[in-house]
């Protein structure tokens, strides 16, 4: 996550070191940042600082540094699943979930075939914690793709805002070039009434 961090702080310049202490003064229990908390602090941060005239405005930054920052955890996120590391990493959990099954499987038919001692017992007791080690692989992969559908859906509502900011600036245009065509409309008409 680091690495998306320091590329996303390098598009505000000047703005690094606030832009870094945001980030990591939402890092929770998992290590990770609160992103949509992440968000809400750069995008006051960005909103704060002094624009020029003719810059866009400093609210308009600071809602496109939000999305920027949605945007590169969404990445880092889905990097550390699909990247390079990410495969190795799950390949590594199927080769361990796989034969943890092939233990439980072959201890199990080998059970079948022994009279009850105590290695049976003991066989009962490798399954159990084989079972537990797949349980485990489950819950863990259960979490990141959690992760990663939380991360997306705050990438859709950015894209939704994205679209209902189109539609409001098309609708306020669409309005001002009928006021300006009914401004016409009456100029013209008062010009000819005035005429003899």
């Amino acid at each position: 996550m680091n690495e998306y961090k320091e590329e996303f702080s390098k598009q505000w310049e000047g703005l690094n070191s606030d832009i870094k202490a945001a980030i990591d003064s939402t890092v929770g229990d998992l290590g990770i940042p609160d992103p949509l908390e992440s968000g809400k602090k750069i995008r006051g941060i960005v909103e704060g600082r002094e624009v020029d005239l003719v810059q866009t405005s400093s609210q308009a930054q600071g809602r496109d540094a939000q999305r920027s920052w949605n945007q590169s955890y969404t990445y880092s996120l889905s990097q550390s699943v699909l990247g390079g590391d990410g495969q190795k990493t799950q390949a590594r959990e199927i080769e361990v979930g796989n034969d943890a099954v092939q233990t439980s499987s072959d201890l199990s038919d080998e059970a079948q075939n022994d009279v009850i001692t105590q290695d049976i017992l003991k066989k009962m007791a490798v399954q159990n914690v084989q079972s537990v080690s797949l349980q485990k692989l489950l819950q863990s992969e259960e979490q990141k793709q959690t992760r990663l559908m939380a991360a997306a859906g705050i990438n859709l509502s950015d894209m939704s805002s994205r679209l209902d900011e189109q539609s409001r600036r098309e609708q306020a245009q669409s309005n001002s070039s009928a006021v300006q065509i009914l401004n016409t409309a009456a100029f013209a008409d008062a010009f000819w009434e005035k005429r003899p």
